[in-house]
Protein backbone atom coordinates (compact mmCIF):
# COMPACT_ATOMS: atom_id res chain seq x y z
CA UNK A 1 0.00 0.00 0.00
CA UNK A 2 2.79 2.46 0.90
CA UNK A 3 4.54 1.78 -2.40
CA UNK A 4 1.33 2.45 -4.35
CA UNK A 5 0.74 5.73 -2.52
CA UNK A 6 4.31 6.89 -3.09
CA UNK A 7 4.08 6.06 -6.79
CA UNK A 8 0.76 7.85 -7.18
CA UNK A 9 2.24 10.98 -5.63
CA UNK A 10 5.31 10.78 -7.82
CA UNK A 11 3.31 10.14 -10.98
CA UNK A 12 1.02 13.09 -10.25
CA UNK A 13 3.64 15.37 -11.88
CA UNK A 14 3.12 15.29 -15.64
CA UNK A 15 6.11 14.49 -17.83
CA UNK A 16 6.77 16.21 -21.13
CA UNK A 17 6.37 13.67 -23.88
CA UNK A 18 9.46 12.32 -25.55
CA UNK A 19 12.59 13.82 -24.08
CA UNK A 20 12.39 13.22 -20.33
CA UNK A 21 14.65 10.54 -18.92
CA UNK A 22 14.09 8.90 -15.57
CA UNK A 23 16.59 6.69 -13.79
CA UNK A 24 14.57 4.55 -11.37
CA UNK A 25 16.37 2.91 -8.45
CA UNK A 26 14.40 0.15 -6.74
CA UNK A 27 14.35 -0.88 -3.09
CA UNK A 28 16.77 -3.35 -1.50
CA UNK A 29 14.26 -6.20 -1.61
CA UNK A 30 14.55 -6.27 -5.41
CA UNK A 31 18.34 -6.73 -5.42
CA UNK A 32 19.34 -10.05 -6.91
CA UNK A 33 15.72 -11.02 -7.61
CA UNK A 34 13.63 -11.65 -10.69
CA UNK A 35 12.14 -8.16 -10.31
CA UNK A 36 9.00 -9.29 -8.46
CA UNK A 37 10.04 -10.25 -4.92
CA UNK A 38 7.37 -10.73 -2.28
CA UNK A 39 7.54 -8.98 1.09
CA UNK A 40 5.70 -10.91 3.82
CA UNK A 41 3.80 -7.82 4.98
CA UNK A 42 3.57 -5.55 1.93
CA UNK A 43 3.25 -8.09 -0.89
CA UNK A 44 4.78 -8.01 -4.35
CA UNK A 45 7.28 -5.31 -5.29
CA UNK A 46 6.58 -5.30 -9.01
CA UNK A 47 9.63 -3.62 -10.54
CA UNK A 48 8.52 -4.19 -14.17
CA UNK A 49 5.11 -2.62 -13.46
CA UNK A 50 6.72 0.40 -11.81
CA UNK A 51 8.98 0.93 -14.82
CA UNK A 52 5.98 0.56 -17.14
CA UNK A 53 3.99 3.12 -15.12
CA UNK A 54 6.75 5.70 -15.60
CA UNK A 55 6.92 4.90 -19.31
CA UNK A 56 3.15 5.25 -19.57
CA UNK A 57 3.36 8.88 -18.46
CA UNK A 58 6.04 9.72 -21.02
CA UNK A 59 9.43 8.98 -19.49
CA UNK A 60 12.25 7.09 -21.13
CA UNK A 61 13.17 4.88 -18.18
CA UNK A 62 16.59 3.53 -17.33
CA UNK A 63 16.44 0.92 -14.59
CA UNK A 64 18.24 -2.29 -13.84
CA UNK A 65 18.06 -4.80 -11.04
CA UNK A 66 21.12 -4.44 -8.88
CA UNK A 67 23.03 -7.50 -7.64
CA UNK A 68 22.28 -8.62 -4.07
CA UNK A 69 24.04 -6.60 -1.36
CA UNK A 70 25.08 -3.80 -3.71
CA UNK A 71 27.18 -1.05 -2.09
CA UNK A 72 24.88 1.95 -2.43
CA UNK A 73 27.59 4.61 -2.42
CA UNK A 74 29.59 2.81 -5.10
CA UNK A 75 26.42 2.36 -7.14
CA UNK A 76 25.75 6.10 -6.90
CA UNK A 77 28.98 6.60 -8.88
CA UNK A 78 27.58 4.35 -11.59
CA UNK A 79 24.33 6.33 -11.70
CA UNK A 80 26.24 9.63 -11.84
CA UNK A 81 28.17 8.22 -14.81
CA UNK A 82 24.82 7.36 -16.49
CA UNK A 83 23.66 10.95 -15.98
CA UNK A 84 26.96 12.27 -17.40
CA UNK A 85 26.58 9.96 -20.41
CA UNK A 86 23.08 11.26 -21.12
CA UNK A 87 24.33 14.84 -20.92
CA UNK A 88 27.23 13.97 -23.26
CA UNK A 89 24.63 12.67 -25.73
CA UNK A 90 22.98 16.10 -25.72
CA UNK A 91 20.20 15.47 -23.22
CA UNK A 92 19.50 18.62 -21.21
CA UNK A 93 20.19 18.16 -17.47
CA UNK A 94 16.69 19.40 -16.61
CA UNK A 95 15.31 16.50 -18.68
CA UNK A 96 16.97 13.91 -16.44
CA UNK A 97 15.47 12.74 -13.14
CA UNK A 98 16.90 10.21 -10.68
CA UNK A 99 14.36 8.72 -8.29
CA UNK A 100 14.21 5.72 -6.02
CA UNK A 101 12.37 3.91 -3.27
CA UNK A 102 13.89 2.74 0.01
CA UNK A 103 17.57 1.91 -0.60
CA UNK A 104 17.14 3.26 -4.12
CA UNK A 105 16.09 6.60 -2.63
CA UNK A 106 19.32 6.67 -0.64
CA UNK A 107 21.29 5.93 -3.77
CA UNK A 108 19.45 8.71 -5.62
CA UNK A 109 20.36 11.12 -2.82
CA UNK A 110 24.01 10.01 -2.93
CA UNK A 111 23.99 10.42 -6.71
CA UNK A 112 22.86 14.04 -6.33
CA UNK A 113 26.02 14.76 -4.33
CA UNK A 114 28.36 13.50 -7.07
Amino acid sequence: MFLRLALLLLLASPASAGDDYLIYLHGRIVEGSDGRPVHPEYGVYDHPAIVQAFENVGFTVLSEIRPADTDGLAYADRVADQVDSLIALGIEPESISVVGMSKGGGIALATSMK
